[in-house]
Formats: C-alpha cells, structure tokens, sequence
C-alpha cells in the first residue's frame, strides 16, 4: 500500500502530523533556547540546549498538530484551484497599465531652499589667495 490513506489519496492530518513531529520539535526546541538567552538580559538562568530540548517534545505535539492542519487547508486549497495554466486573454495587456509620467521641467531660478544663507555664504578665509 503506498503512504496515501484510503480517502483517494487524501492524507489525513494526524499523518501529516506525525511526519512534521520532528522538525516541528526542533523548531520547538530552538525557540525555546533562544528564549532562554534571551531571559538572561531579566537575570533568568540559561537555558541549555538539552533542557530546551526536553521541554520542546511536550510543546511539538501541539505545534505538530497545528502544523498538520495548516498543511492539510493548504493542500485542500491547492486541489480546489483549476488545473493548468491561467487563461493568457485574463492577464492585462498594454492598455490597461496607466499612461507614463511627464518629465518635469528642470528649475531655472533657485528656489527658498536653494539659495545660500549667511552661514554658508564664502567668508574672507574661503577666499582664493588669502591665508
């Protein structure tokens, strides 16, 4: 029999579960470990890799689970789409993108915000040939 159950090959989700047991532990057991350094900045004491683990294989099952279930709507939602490609006559053609923007003139007069203020006018030490 192959891994597909009977439901025509619709996999169930507690062995979607069971296959995401391991990497949905070890994710798991990763976040607690960084939590754990993290507690350090509060005065916590560390938490070691192997204590992380441990109280991950009580936390994977649950995150396994809503892994599963995540995985099963994805798939579900996957089946459901149409087949194959999408129709070329529904994607837009060039009429529809929006007309391109102007270039706009380039300022001939300085404006407010352009012209020089006393504190960056040149000072008689900026002068050419005074030192």
């Amino acid at each position: 029999m192959s891994g597909a159950g009977q439901g025509g090959g619709r996999w169930p989700v507690w062995r979607l579960a069971a296959l995401l047991a391991p990497a949905a532990t070890g994710t798991v057991a990763i976040n607690l470990f960084f939590l754990g350094l993290m507690g350090q900045a509060l005065g916590l004491p560390a938490l070691s890799p192997v204590q992380a683990l441990v109280a991950a294989i009580p936390l994977g099952v649950p995150a396994s689970l809503w892994a599963g279930r995540r995985l099963r709507r994805m798939m579900d939602e996957a089946d459901a789409a149409p087949a194959g490609r999408p129709d070329p006559a529904d994607r837009p053609g060039p009429e529809d993108l929006p007309a391109p923007a102007k270039p706009r003139a380039p300022a001939t007069q300085p404006g407010p915000a352009m012209q020089l203020g006393p504190a960056t006018q040149p000072g008689p030490a900026d002068r050419p040939g005074r030192r």
